[in-house]
């Protein structure tokens, strides 16, 4: 496999339409835009519709080229714009069909339960094939739900999941034998959790139902959402959670506004700190 050539520059913003170009027409096959000095880019979530990322008058341009590309790149930089400075570095190729398994890797998430990448799996464990639907059990805010379900299971007979994701959460329920529920708006995330419940052997509902639309109550609810979901959601999870319910995905300092729209009427019994998140564990008051 052939290496590439990574060119990257900074440059003011009228000039990256120009450059663009130039790129395009030494046979690049995609640039990308940063902003300059290593400033990180601005993260906003759908729906923080009033927040804006800032624009910069400088940008780094990043594109990759053949080797006779990158020469007919720095010779027309050169020529064209003799005021910019450019690095050139080599990207070797990759078989990314193979190489992305490099970073999913078997989970012990508690004594007896572990969730897998099929190619590292043992029996008994959970697999979940890494996908476009969120959960594969690596992040902290998965492992502490899962952790918590673990804990809480052989006390409760029914679990609800939602914003079910990859349906990694009802799964776990339905591994240790609760009938298991997962809903979640994206049907994609429900058809993968649909295939991962086969995939296991395990029973489970998954649908895109909408929360408001639940019937009835659940003894043990889970929901690894952002805040600001968890908390516009409040009221009807409240709704249908009997006893427990399990949150996270929630930014440590984000914490407080869950609580807040969740008590009195639930009472905190954990609360969990793993790196920058934080998973709540909320009881009904008997």
């Amino acid at each position: 496999m052939a290496d590439w050539i990574a060119l990257t520059l900074e440059t003011d913003r009228e000039s990256i339409d120009a450059l663009a170009a130039l790129f395009m027409d030494c046979g690049a096959n995609g640039f990308e835009e940063a902003p300059p000095g290593g400033i990180a880019p601005t993260l906003i979530q759908p729906w923080e519709s009033d927040k804006k990322a800032p624009v910069f008058a400088r940008a780094t341009l990043r594109t990759w080229l053949d080797e006779a590309g990158s020469v007919a790149a720095t010779a027309r930089l050169d020529a064209e714009f003799p005021h910019i400075t450019y690095q050139l570095s080599t990207v070797q190729e990759q078989d990314w069909s193979e190489t992305w398994k490099q970073h999913h890797h078997r989970v012990e998430v508690c004594e007896g339960f572990a969730v897998s990448p099929p190619w590292e799996a043992v029996d008994g464990d959970l697999v979940i094939p890494p996908g476009n639907a969120f959960g594969t059990g690596e992040h902290p805010s998965t492992l502490e739900c899962i952790r918590k379900i673990v804990e809480l299971a052989p006390s409760c007979t029914h679990c609800l999941d939602v914003g079910c994701g990859s349906g990694i959460l009802a799964l776990t329920a339905a591994k240790l034998g609760l009938p298991a529920v997962g809903i979640d708006i994206d049907a994609p995330s429900v058809s993968s959790a649909l295939e991962n419940a086969e995939i296991n052997g395990l029973r489970a509902e998954f649908s895109t139902t909408p929360l408001q639309q639940i019937q009835g109550h659940y003894d043990l609810v889970v929901a690894n959402l952002f805040a600001e979901v968890l908390t516009a959601l409040a009221p009807e999870l409240l709704r249908v959670t009997q006893r427990h319910l399990v949150l996270a995905g929630i930014l440590n300092e984000k914490a407080e506004s869950v609580l807040a729209a969740l008590t009195p009427a639930l009472e905190v019994r954990e609360r969990i700190e793993d790196e920058a998140w934080t998973c709540l564990h909320l009881e009904r008051a008997s």
